[in-house]
């Protein structure tokens, strides 16, 4: 190994654990996944990433399709964010850039999956409206009419049991309206 190559491992060394400052170590996913949201928020996308990663192994290890379903719908909308954009060139140093949105539609379709698996036809509803969001940005127009009115399909059937969804509390208190969701669907 020649100097240049050792000076350059350092200092991938030390900025990959700096990147990680203020990283708060847990073993749950979901806070994990909430640490991943600061870290993408401050610009962060090595421990943003690999926050989201982690998350995901763990619900595995622990066996929690809901921290699974959780940790594929942040990778997928990680996948085609800005800041995975912005960062291209280093993605594409590790080879983990994907332009094509290809890598963030298959996490959403295994979120949609686990959802489906475990009955939060919330969770399906919504992971049908990120596909949508997906074939939108891949400019498959039919794909993301499709997929938007399957999103609102779901939606209008869904039973929420009173519960609160860990990624949008709020959504849960909101009255559904049938009558919205046709006027929706006619738009």
């Amino acid at each position: 190994m020649n100097v240049k190559q050792l000076a350059w491992l350092v200092t991938s060394i030390i900025l990959a654990g700096c990147s990680y400052v203020g990283v708060v170590a847990t073993a749950d996913p979901l806070k994990m996944l909430h640490q991943g949201e600061s870290m993408q928020q401050a610009g962060r996308h090595i421990p943003a990433e690999q926050l989201g990663l982690r998350a995901l192994e763990r619900g595995v290890e622990l066996g929690d399709k809901r921290a699974q379903a959780n940790a594929h719908r942040y990778l997928g909308n990680f996948y085609k964010s800005r800041l995975y954009f912005e960062r291209a060139d280093w993605f594409r140093s590790v080879d983990r850039f994907d332009p094509s949105y290809e890598l963030s539609k298959s996490h959403f379709q295994q979120a949609a999956a686990l959802w489906e698996e475990i009955g939060d036809d919330w969770g399906v509803a919504a992971e049908y409206f990120n596909l949508g969001n997906v074939a939108s940005l891949q400019e498959n127009s039919d794909g993301a009419c499709d997929l938007y009115s399957r999103s609102l399909a779901a939606y209008g059937t869904a039973t929420f049991q009173g519960t609160i969804h860990p990624w949008s509390p709020g959504l849960s208190r909101l009255p559904f309206n049938g009558a919205s969701l046709h006027r929706a669907r006619r738009l």
